[in-house]
């Protein structure tokens, strides 16, 4: 039996939950789907203050979650209380780099191997069921957590995210929904909520490959067109990849005349973008 940890009110409920002891997610083995970095996207301002601070700083979780400092902050000694997280999200190999993404306009991409390097434990937070999809979210920290969160082991069958025998990493697209009630119409997503300590903050930018997302739609005021809607006015930057490239390397450019800034490493995508500008191609390493 599923295990039941909050649920809305209304006809659209959100639920959270975890799937029982030994219950699979898994609806056909044909759901899973490689991945090989984790992603997080940003809009382009965001993206130039992380150079320009050279560290991605964590933040406090706002979102609905049963970790929130909302829902914690009258369990003074739950050991999650106050934690901080970066958000990442599985990035799919091979995945289109020219459709709408709705976090933003840059993206910082770090190997799944390379994680799972630096963190040893990984937490199941919870599923998250709407009514258009579920979400995964996986707590990635070095701290011990297990008096309060279960232990996720991607090489366990029947979760949201698999280790191979080979060593490939894989998530669901499609899963089982919370007491196998309806169906995801926008299929699964996976997320991890890494855990950075001070010394980290740096490595992970160290260790992230930047590439330029799509985000022309940001403007239109959609409720999946950018994921800043209802926090501002309007998106701040809602352009192509090639206009928000263009922009990015001016800007970092005339940055750099007046401090350090941190020059990740391009994808090649994002390397062509650069070498179509002039202003890009003095964008040094």
């Amino acid at each position: 039996m599923d295990v039941l940890l909050y649920s809305t009110n209304g006809p659209s409920k959100t639920v959270l939950w975890r799937p029982g002891e030994g219950r699979s997610v898994v609806l056909q083995e044909t759901d899973y789907r490689p991945f090989s970095h984790v992603g997080q996207t940003v809009h382009i301002y965001d993206a130039l203050d992380i150079c320009a601070d050279n560290e991605m700083p964590p933040k406090p979780i706002t979102a609905l979650s049963t970790l929130r400092d909302k829902t914690l902050q009258w369990q003074k000694h739950h050991p999650c209380r106050n934690l901080r997280v970066l958000w990442f999200g599985a990035k799919l190999d091979g995945e289109d780099e020219d459709a709408h993404d709705w976090y933003g306009n840059v993206q910082f991409a770090v190997p799944t191997d390379v994680m799972m390097h630096h963190w040893r434990n990984f937490y199941l937070v919870e599923m998250l069921t709407a009514s258009t999809h579920t979400t995964t979210r996986i707590l990635v920290t070095n701290a011990d957590y297990s008096s309060v969160l279960p232990p996720y082991d991607p090489r366990t069958p029947g979760g949201p995210w698999r280790l191979t025998p080979e060593g490939r990493h894989e998530c669901l697209a499609d899963c089982r929904r919370y007491s196998n009630q309806g169906y995801n119409g926008d299929g699964h997503i996976l997320e991890f909520m890494i855990e950075v300590e001070q010394f980290q903050i740096r490595t992970i930018l160290a260790e992230s490959t930047l590439s330029f997302r799509n985000h022309e739609q940001g403007g239109n005021g959609g409720p999946h067109d950018c994921h800043r809607s209802g926090r501002l006015p309007m998106c701040p930057t809602p352009c192509t990849k090639d206009v928000a490239a263009k922009i990015f390397f001016e800007e970092h450019q005339r940055s750099g005349l007046q401090q350090d800034m941190a020059t990740p490493r391009l994808a090649p995508s994002a390397e062509r973008l650069r070498m179509d500008f002039p202003a890009g191609r003095e964008y040094s390493f």
